[in-house]
């Protein structure tokens, strides 16, 4: 009876994280808001199993795509189809931190740049060259290996969650903030799901993890340093760098 009544307790709260970072990390029906801070920084645990979810949907839209249409047409289609999946929250947030970076102003000013909605060349060139470098690599796997989106979307926001561990957050307050208060089993529950999910599905595996771990860290490193932490717009830039590294080895283990 004990047994069954925890069954009871916990199957609805995993569903209700995975709904509330379904929310926040995509425009997909089927989300809820949270109720307060506590559930959307638990909510982490379920990030990977977000972008598994993200990555199986676009995997087959792009087998079904290069059926039908050149390879680099399909490759284009669904780099705008994740795009619009997740509401372009990390692309913003990989403009916003290259346009910090580009202005060569002190930290103070980098964060008031980071807060400004509208993007600027360094935000726009590097936006640009990571949707270049998505729409070739998925036209390479469109053939041979489509459930890499699967492994790299999992393994990115797996990353994420812990750069939001390791590293200090920038501000005072923010999109981010509640994140930085995850407990440690949510984070144990999120690394532990990505690295699964990207090691189980060819091509990519752990060699792909390696390479996006190396990508995104480096950055983070880089942008704690700068900023004295990260943002949410941070945590946003490493997600699209740790997408295309996965990507790349992906492809290149093809």
């Amino acid at each position: 009876m004990i047994a069954t009544s925890e069954r009871r307790v916990t199957h609805p709260a995993i569903v209700r994280r995975f709904r509330v970072a379904l929310a926040f990390l995509t425009r997909l029906p089927g989300g809820r808001d949270p109720e307060d801070e506590s559930e959307l920084a638990a909510s982490l645990a379920a990030f990977p199993l977000v972008g598994a979810l993200v990555g199986a949907l676009l995997a087959g839209a792009l087998a079904a795509a290069a059926a039908w249409l050149p390879s680099a047409i399909a490759g284009a289609i669904v780099t705008a189809l994740l795009a619009v999946a997740t509401g372009g929250l990390h692309l913003d947030g990989l403009a916003d931190t290259f346009d910090a970076l580009g202005s060569g102003a002190d930290r103070a000013r980098r964060l008031e740049i980071m807060r400004d909605s509208r993007i600027g060349a360094h935000g726009a060139g590097a936006v640009a060259l990571v949707l270049l470098a998505k729409a070739a690599c998925l036209e390479h796997l469109a053939a041979t290996g489509p459930l890499a989106l699967v492994g790299a979307l999992a393994t990115a926001r797996g990353l994420a969650a812990l750069a939001i561990r390791i590293f200090p957050y920038a501000r005072a307050e923010g999109l981010g903030r509640p994140f930085t208060d995850v407990g440690g089993v949510d984070l144990a529950v999120a690394s532990a799901t990505a690295i699964a999910i990207a090691i189980a599905l060819p091509p990519g595996g752990l060699p792909a993890v390696l390479v996006a771990s190396a990508a995104s860290f480096s950055l983070w490193a880089w942008l704690a340093r700068s900023l004295g932490g990260l943002t949410g717009d941070a945590y946003g830039a490493g997600i699209e760098i740790a997408e295309v590294a996965y990507l790349c080895a992906a492809a290149a283990a093809c």
